[in-house]
C-alpha cells in the first residue's frame, strides 16, 4: 500500500509525461491487498456526462456498477465521495504482477480500475490463482477500456467460462488463456 501511495505522489511531483510507465512486481506476494491498493493508485473517475449517448460511456458505467454495485462514487446512492480526475491517475503502461496471489478479488479490484484508467496498455497477471470470476471481470471492463492492448492469464485457474468471456473482447485467445491481444 505505501507503493501506491509512493506512486500517486510521484504522478502529483513530476506529472504524467514524466511518471513512471512500467513497474514490474512478479514474485512479491503482494495478495489481493496490494493488488487492491494498486488498483486504486490506477483507478481515476469517469469524466463521462451523467446522461450521454454513447455506446462505450453506457457499457463503462454498466460495467462499473456491475463490478463495484456498493462502491460510494456509483453505489445505490448515486455519489458523494469525491475521486481524483482522471489526468490525476498514475501513468503506468505496463504492470506486472505475475506470481503474486492476487486471485479474484485483486483482480476484480484491477477491472475497476481498467474502466477508467487510460494509460495502461499491457497487464500480466501470470499465476495469480485468477478463475472464471476474475477473467469476466476483466472481460467486463475492457468493454468499455479501449486502451489495454496486452493482457497475460497464463498459469491461472480459468475454465471454459473465463475462457469464452475473454473471447468475446479479444480478438485473439489462445486455447490455454495464455495471452489475449485486445484491439
Amino acid at each position: 500500500m505505501a507503493l501506491a501511495a509512493a506512486l500517486r505522489r510521484q504522478q502529483r511531483t513530476h506529472g504524467s509525461a514524466a511518471g513512471l510507465i512500467k513497474l514490474d512486481l512478479t514474485n512479491n506476494a503482494i495478495g489481493p491487498r496490494g493488488a487492491k491498493a494498486l488498483a486504486s493508485a490506477l483507478r481515476c473517475a469517469p469524466t463521462l456526462p451523467a446522461q450521454s449517448s454513447s455506446p462505450r460511456a453506457a457499457a463503462a458505467a454498466a460495467a462499473a456498477v456491475a463490478l463495484n454495485p456498493t462502491s460510494p462514487s456509483l453505489g445505490r446512492r448515486g455519489g458523494g465521495h469525491h475521486h481524483r480526475r482522471c489526468d490525476e491517475s498514475i501513468a503506468l503502461q505496463e504492470l506486472t504482477l505475475t506470481g503474486n496471489g492476487v486471485g479474484d478479488a485483486g483482480t476484480r479490484a484491477l477491472a475497476v480500475a481498467l474502466i477508467s484508467n487510460s494509460a495502461l496498455q499491457a497487464l500480466d497477471l501470470r499465476g495469480n490463482g485468477v478463475t472464471d470470476l476474475g477473467a469476466a471481470a476483466l472481460a467486463l471492463a475492457l468493454e468499455a477500456n479501449t486502451h489495454l492492448q496486452w493482457l497475460s492469464l497464463s498459469g491461472n485457474a480459468i475454465g471454459d467460462m473465463g475462457a469464452a468471456a475473454t473471447a468475446q473482447v479479444c480478438v485473439c485467445v489462445c486455447v490455454c488463456v495464455c495471452v489475449c491481444v485486445c484491439v
